[in-house]
Formats: C-alpha cells, sequence, structure tokens
C-alpha cells in the first residue's frame, strides 16, 4: 500500500530526531528556544518534525477514509503544513503543539470538505474506527491527550496529585490511598473528588478535549 509504504519512510525519517515524534515536552522547548533565538539549527529540527507530524497526521486518517490519489493526499498535506508552518501566529510558544493540533484538525476537515458533498461529510465518522487505535482517537490524538492530562497532574497541589495519581490512574481503591499517604480516609475522598474538579475545569486538559473532539466547544 502506498500509504504504509510513506508511513514506513516517515518512521526512518523520524528515527533521526533526537527526541520521538511524540514527546510534546521536547518539542515545545525547541519550539521556545526558536523562538526566543531564531537560531537555524532549532528551526531546522522543527521543520523536520513538523514535516513528519503533519505527514503521518493526514496518512493515518485516510487510510481507513478510502484510496485517495497521490497528487491530492499531497495537496491536502501541503495546505495543513503551509498553515501549521505560520510559526509567528503562536501567541503560547510553551504551547505550541497544542496550537499545531487545533491547526491540523481543522485544516485537513476544512480540505475534506471541500472534496466531499456536505452530506457524505460526517466529522463522527472521521474520528472513528481508526486504524490499530481505541475508539474516537488516533495514536497522536492520544500522545495529545496523555500530553495535555500529564501538564493538569503537574498543576495539581502535591497532595491532591498523590491522591489523584493513585486513584485516578492507578486506579486504588479509597482505603489503599488512605494507607499509603497516612491521611484519614474522609480526606482522601475530599482531596480526590477536589483533584477531578480541578481536572475537569483545567483549561488546557478542557482545550485538548475540544480540539480533539472529546469535548463540545463551550
Amino acid at each position: 500500500m502506498p500509504s504504509t509504504n510513506r508511513l514506513d519512510r516517515l518512521g526512518t525519517l523520524a528515527r533521526r530526531l533526537p527526541f520521538p515524534l511524540e514527546d510534546f515536552d521536547a518539542v515545545n522547548r525547541t519550539f521556545c528556544r526558536w523562538a526566543a533565538r531564531r537560531e537555524d539549527a532549532d528551526l531546522e529540527l522543527l521543520e523536520v518534525w513538523l514535516y513528519c507530524y503533519v505527514q503521518r497526521f493526514v496518512v493515518v486518517r485516510l487510510l481507513h477514509l478510502g484510496p485517495l490519489g497521490a497528487g491530492e493526499t499531497d495537496r491536502i498535506i501541503g495546505q495543513i503544513y503551509d498553515r501549521a508552518r505560520e510559526f509567528d501566529k503562536v501567541a503560547e510558544p510553551e504551547r505550541f503543539t497544542h496550537w499545531l493540533s487545533v491547526v491540523c484538525k481543522n485544516t485537513y476537515l476544512n480540505a475534506l470538505r471541500r472534496r466531499y458533498q456536505p452530506a457524505a461529510l460526517d466529522e463522527d465518522a472521521l474520528l472513528d474506527n481508526p486504524v490499530d487505535a481505541e475508539p474516537g482517537l488516533y495514536e497522536m490524538d492520544r500522545a495529545h491527550l496523555r500530553h495535555a492530562l500529564a501538564e493538569a497532574f503537574r498543576a495539581l497541589p502535591q497532595s491532591l496529585r498523590d491522591v489523584a495519581r493513585m486513584r485516578l490512574l492507578e486506579q486504588r481503591p479509597y482505603d489503599e490511598i488512605a494507607e499509603a499517604t497516612g491521611h484519614p480516609l474522609p480526606t482522601v475522598r475530599t482531596y480526590a473528588a477536589k483533584a477531578v474538579r480541578r481536572l475537569r475545569e483545567d483549561p488546557n486538559l478542557r482545550a485538548t478535549g475540544e480540539a480533539l473532539g472529546l469535548l463540545p466547544a463551550e
């Protein structure tokens, strides 16, 4: 399959990067460094990463949508790349990868709207049944979600973070958490509830959920 061959070539190129394609913390640090110093080495690194990211973003989504000509696939990739390459429009350099995820999704859907009749384009269908992924999420989307969740956890106070990690990520029972932390059981329940509330209200986590279509936009 041409798309599979393209992914194989992208994998070879991505392995030349100094960090994994899904290491959004490293990408954001590189973008912040470039935004501050404008050094060619950082720009070249960002452009290689962006080339791999955008191609993979499009190709993986098109694998289950149906065959497109190589020229049309390249046209969609080019549209997204040109829009994503507008680095000076990034208002928050430390959140570059989040900005990029929104740009990629919106530009991709707009490109498909121009190809298909509106009645034939179901955005929900485009997010469902991805190749080798849980329903509704692609591999890179899951990476974005994990990154946003990790940032939201880091923003929690230490006392809430420990309880949230054990309860929400490790799914440990309250009495076991109380024993591990030394907190009374009612305190553990209170901390867990506070952590959940803060995570739900975290603006970056919510924005990522909206960008991936997991939450309705406000």
